[in-house]
């Protein structure tokens, strides 16, 4: 998408008043409405998976560590691990179904498509009295979200009955008392829920910050001013990062990793991309002669 002869001919208009300074940029606002809609969807799927495998798991856990007594290899308990592992797996998919999440995950990449345009909207109209109506242009971005979410959660999963697997079995290697495997176990039904709640929170900024750059490049604007939310979360390596200007085709380094990202790439990243507007403007002038 680029920019339309009718955005040209404003941006036009009001490129002296932008290249002066005179115009203030309003800030972007997160879109925590659909951060807290995403973190209750992933708490209940947290919860249903919690009852499954306390029904599946922990109230067959006496048997099979009892049994590891007859059984020096353990050949048995591998067996029935990776039935009652499945067993969790299956039924926690017949309760919440890939459909069913996919079609909450959608509405909630909706209102946050609905929530962005309406926040670069805001910027984009104080400085060109611009508005961009291009909602059903990002369906592609939603869609790779809600494909990405759903695996996420399948992976988040399997990976804690993986986990649940090796702790059985190291249990029966080395004799470990029931109540203690049952403690260690449950810690698994924590981290599922922690692990389900970081992924929402990081989630709702990757795609914020996906449609935000999508609707600046379709202006012509290709670089931007890193922007925190200046308060006492703000990580170091980000405040660090406050007011510098980056191209979209050069990300800064974000972490002490060495790793790449715009304004809410990062894990748990709030920061956002302020517009560099003057870039619009030097679109606009180099499509009019190229015409």
């Amino acid at each position: 998408m680029a920019q339309t002869a009718q955005q040209r001919d404003k941006i036009r208009d009001r490129s002296a008043a932008v290249l002066s300074g005179n115009v203030q940029t309003p800030v972007q606002q997160m879109p925590d409405p659909m951060e807290a809609r995403q973190l209750r969807l992933m708490r209940r799927l947290a919860r249903i998976w919690a009852q499954i495998f306390r029904q599946v798991i922990l109230e067959q856990l006496p048997r099979l560590l009892a049994a590891t007594e007859r059984d020096d290899r353990l050949d048995g308990l591998r067996e029935d691990l990776r039935t009652l592992t499945a067993t969790v797996q299956r039924r926690f998919e017949q309760r919440v179904g890939s459909r069913r999440i996919a079609r909450e995950l959608l509405i909630v990449s909706r209102l946050t498509n609905a929530f962005n345009q309406n926040q670069v909207n805001r910027q984009f109209r104080a400085a060109f009295n611009i508005e961009l109506d291009d909602l059903a242009l990002q369906e592609g971005a939603l869609n790779a979200f809600v494909r990405r979410n759903v695996r996420l959660i399948q992976n988040l999963s399997e990976e804690q009955l993986a986990n649940t697997r090796q702790i059985v079995l190291k249990a029966g290697r080395e004799g470990t008392r029931n109540e203690v495997v049952r403690r260690q176990l449950q810690e698994r039904i924590g981290v599922v829920r922690s692990r389900a709640e970081l992924i929402a929170r990081d989630q709702i900024g990757k795609l914020n910050s996906q449609l935000t750059q999508r609707r600046h490049q379709s202006l012509g604007v290709n670089s931007y001013t890193w922007r925190t939310s200046q308060d006492e979360r703000v990580r170091e390596t980000h405040a660090a990062l406050e007011g510098t200007v980056h191209r979209y085709d050069n990300p800064p380094v974000t972490n002490d990793g060495g790793d790449t990202n715009h304004p809410g790439e990062d894990f748990n990243c709030r920061c956002t991309a302020e517009p560099v507007l003057a870039d619009a403007v030097a679109t606009a002038a180099a499509t009019a002669l190229a015409a």
